[in-house]
């Protein structure tokens, strides 16, 4: 593959038929009139890649759209504004729904404990000692799990811990 950038030359060979049209052709006379020749015509292609890579277009591809319609950089940029603005909207949805679904869970969570001390509580003052004493330990021991779990998903290294830290190295906020 070429290197970006850089043209690339390449030999094509006519077939007969047609390189007797262009050879034998003069500017002056119609195209398809013949002339005897015994010469070879080989026509160079040469072809143009540039690699880019980023959300918009490279400057000098800017330039070309400007060419062809003026308005057409500036629309171009105000197409990635609005899609990097729409992006963060996105985003910062998710977020704020996560946040809510982790806050419903822990309402959960301690309505669910609370509402174990109270059945417990209830069943010792009743003289269900071991109903309610099994009950209040069991709700315990839950509660401690869930907080082992927490603490143990806290522990590991989020994916994106790398580029929060060099973020925040550079003052990002």
């Amino acid at each position: 593959m070429p290197e970006a950038g850089k043209p690339t030359a390449r030999r094509k060979r006519l077939d007969r038929h047609s390189r007797d049209l262009l050879v034998n052709a003069e500017p002056d006379e119609p195209p398809g009139t013949q002339r005897s020749s015994s010469s070879s015509l080989h026509v160079i292609e040469e072809h143009y890649a540039e690699a880019t890579s980023g959300p918009i277009p490279s400057a000098r591809e800017l330039l070309r759209y400007k060419h062809v319609d003026p308005d057409a950089p500036r629309i171009i940029q105000a197409e990635f504004r609005a899609e990097s603005a729409h992006r963060r909207k996105l985003e910062w949805e998710i977020v704020t729904r996560e946040n809510r679904r982790a806050d419903r869970g822990q309402i959960f969570a301690l309505a669910v404990l609370v509402l174990g001390f109270l059945i417990g509580g209830t069943l010792v003052y009743f003289d269900h000692d071991i109903a309610g004493t099994s009950i209040i330990g069991a709700d315990l021991i839950a509660a401690a799990a869930l907080f082992l779990r927490v603490q143990v998903e806290n522990s590991k290294p989020r994916p994106n811990a790398d580029v929060e830290s060099d973020a925040k190295e550079r003052g990002a906020p």
